[in-house]
């Protein structure tokens, strides 16, 4: 009689156990702010698109797609709020000097531009989530090659040209 109480309130612990872990991965993510940054980029990795398997949960329900992107990493120099969303600023979310990670995807990357080390990004960044995924993705944004970024005196002086020409062939 004893075994069969404790079999009991078993199943009964796990199904409530199975029960609340689906409706914990359910939620989607707190909403967060929309947000401006200025960084440097001091990382970048690829990420080849792929397929997810059936793994049981709703958004892999019969597999899915996952597309090819790329993860960003970057140290914050400049952050302003574009829209509030959620209980904490830009500032609290994205502090400066804070390293962070960005996801773009393939598709999103204007056509010509390519991500390098200690390269200036500007752009909007956004916390997004559900319960297959979560990250801080980068849209509408604008990359700074800080080569180019010269002064009006050193951009006439004839050596400076020179050296920057001889520069941007190993680029």
């Amino acid at each position: 009689m004893i075994n069969k109480k404790i079999l009991i309130n078993t199943f009964f612990i796990i199904g409530l156990i199975l029960l609340f872990e689906n409706i914990v991965l359910a939620v989607p993510a707190a909403p967060s702010p929309t947000c401006k940054i200025n960084a440097e980029l001091s990382e970048v990795t690829f990420r080849e698109a792929y397929f997810q398997e059936d793994d049981g949960r709703p958004c892999n329900a019969g597999g899915r797609n996952i597309p090819a992107k790329y993860l960003l990493k970057v140290r914050i120099n400049d952050v302003s709020t574009v829209r509030e969303d959620g209980l904490m600023s830009c500032t609290e979310v994205y502090p400066i000097n804070s390293e962070k990670t960005l996801t773009i995807s393939e598709s999103s990357i204007n056509v010509g531009d390519s991500f390098k080390i200690n390269h200036l990004i500007e752009g909007e960044i956004h916390f997004d989530g559900d319960e297959c995924g979560s990250g801080t993705y980068l849209n509408n944004y604008k990359i700074i090659n800080r080569d180019s970024l010269i002064t009006t005196k050193e951009s006439s002086n004839f050596f400076f040209r020179i050296w920057s020409w001889i520069k941007s062939l190993f680029n």
